[in-house]
């Protein structure tokens, strides 16, 4: 029969360390039962956007702390132009501006103006799947949050998180962007 193998004295010492190191790399990767809440509260909060190229050239993006590129204020505009009650998809804002849903994306998960006056949660998949939110896609605390500020503003999903179609037995996407005034109604500077 084997022996059974004891610890030395020296890795006895470590284990209650090795412990504490392993739970303190754990510490914000543990989900938080508040992300589960539904929070729709802030949907009116307006928070301040750049209206001028030099306030454009300027500005810091505190959740990336770097300068917008001239693509992500295009998308930003743009996004700006969803009305209230209304979605549109990553596609048909791709298509607006010659690019890639999936970098449509990446300029709404960044988003630091969220949720007005550029509401990136009307946003949604082409097949009408609530999509992602704050960098998170599909399930989660972010989803629900999304799905609470859509929800407020009148669209409706089913369980499993798509849009629900209406009387027609579809749902149309918000496609009527004006191109024109993707980064050109900034005020001047002069009065």
């Amino acid at each position: 029969m084997a022996k059974a193998k004891t610890l030395s004295p020296t890795i006895k010492k470590l284990q209650p360390s090795l412990h504490k190191k392993a739970a303190r790399s754990r510490i914000g990767k543990i989900p938080d039962e508040r992300a589960d809440v539904p929070f729709d509260d802030d949907i009116e909060e307006q928070k301040p956007f750049p209206e001028t190229a030099e306030e454009r050239a300027q500005y810091i993006s505190p959740k990336t702390n770097r300068k917008l590129t001239t693509f992500q204020f295009k998308v930003l505009d743009l996004c700006a132009q969803i009305p209230k009650g209304r979605v549109t998809t990553y596609k048909k804002m791709a298509d607006a501006v010659s690019s890639s849903p999936r970098a449509i994306g990446g300029v709404m998960r960044i988003n630091p103006f969220c949720p007005q006056p550029v509401p990136c949660h009307r946003v949604v998949a082409s097949d009408g799947f609530i999509g992602g939110f704050n960098g998170q896609w599909g399930a989660g605390g972010n989803m629900r949050n999304k799905k609470a500020k859509l929800e407020k503003e009148g669209c409706h999903f089913n369980k499993d998180g798509y849009l629900v179609k209406d009387e027609s037995g579809t749902w149309t996407a918000f496609e009527e962007f004006d191109v024109s005034k993707i980064g050109e109604q900034l005020k001047s500077e002069t009065p």
